[in-house]
């Protein structure tokens, strides 16, 4: 978390595939998620994507849903 800017910074570095951004907007917005800033990254086949977050309260993620969040994740990409 980004206290100073009362957000959280998150990194996706994963295989590329077919809508994945798709799946992490929807994804964000189960979460009650809004993304502030996003850096997307594809270098060939690897995407390396940045995300600045915050909870829609506007304040940055709580580490329990933040520990929910990638867990969903992993399972997700690494399915």
């Amino acid at each position: 978390n980004d206290d100073k800017n009362h957000r959280t910074e998150m990194e996706l570095v994963t295989s590329d595939r077919p809508g994945l951004l798709a799946f992490l907007g929807a994804l964000f917005l189960e979460h009650q998620i809004l993304v502030h800033a996003a850096k997307i990254a594809t270098i060939g086949e690897r995407a390396e994507d940045m995300f600045w977050i915050t909870h829609v309260s506007r304040e940055p993620i709580a580490p329990a849903a933040l520990n929910n969040l990638r867990d969903q994740l992993m399972v997700a990409l690494d399915g």
